[in-house]
């Protein structure tokens, strides 16, 4: 199914530098971090 949703969130600005390296760490860029929250996954 392709991606038809859009989802927005505010978060602070520590949270938002850290988690992009925290997720690349684990292998994740952000969006399918991102997909797979939305998908019960993580």
């Amino acid at each position: 199914m392709a991606p038809n949703q859009l989802v927005q969130t505010r978060i602070g600005g520590a949270l938002k530098a850290e988690a992009p390296a925290m997720l690349a760490a684990m292998g994740l860029p952000v969006s399918d971090a991102a997909r797979s929250l939305s998908e019960g996954g993580l």
